[in-house]
Parts: structure tokens; C-alpha cells; sequence
């Protein structure tokens, strides 16, 4: 579960022949170009360390919708408050 406070959190980390498969989940609350950063640290207290930069281009809804890079997918889209996507009714 994601901390709403922290905009990425990480989700599978497996080794692989290649290097490191690293998943995560970044959660964007605005339009415009994003970084964040973390450091991956080993639990085996060998003081080893991996830097991860997430660097995104996050577009309105209303602007389009651009092919993603490999490797990376949308899992999903929360709905406008202020459409007819939102349950609410307004004020009687």
C-alpha cells in the first residue's frame, strides 16, 4: 500500500541475468515534468546501495494520449470530481 504523503513506492525488486528488475508505483498530482528519487538499500547490511530516478512527463487527461515507454504502464486514472465520471450530485 502506498503512503499518500510519498509519491513512489517500490513493489518488486528481483535480480535477473541482465541486473536488477526494479517495479514501482508513482502516483502523479499534477500535469508537468516529474523526477523523484530513492535509494534502494540492501537489507544484508553490506552497506550496498541502488539509486533509482523516475523522471515523467505527466499530461492533463484532456490533452491526448501518448504512447508509453517500454516498460512502463498506466494501472489506472482516478476519476474527475467535476464530470459525469463522479457520483456526486452537487448541492440541492
Amino acid at each position: 500500500m502506498q503512503d499518500p504523503g510519498v509519491p513512489a513506492a517500490l513493489g518488486e525488486l528481483s535480480y535477473m541475468e541482465t541486473g536488477y528488475s526494479v517495479k514501482c508505483e508513482y502516483t502523479a498530482h499534477k500535469e508537468g515534468v516529474l523526477k523523484e528519487e530513492m535509494v534502494l538499500v540492501s537489507e544484508a547490511g553490506e552497506g550496498a546501495t541502488i539509486r533509482v530516478v523516475v523522471q515523467a512527463r505527466v499530461m492533463d487527461r484532456h490533452h491526448g494520449t501518448p504512447m508509453l515507454l517500454d516498460g512502463v504502464r498506466c494501472i489506472g486514472a482516478e476519476l474527475e470530481y467535476d464530470s459525469e465520471q463522479s457520483d456526486w450530485h452537487g448541492f440541492d
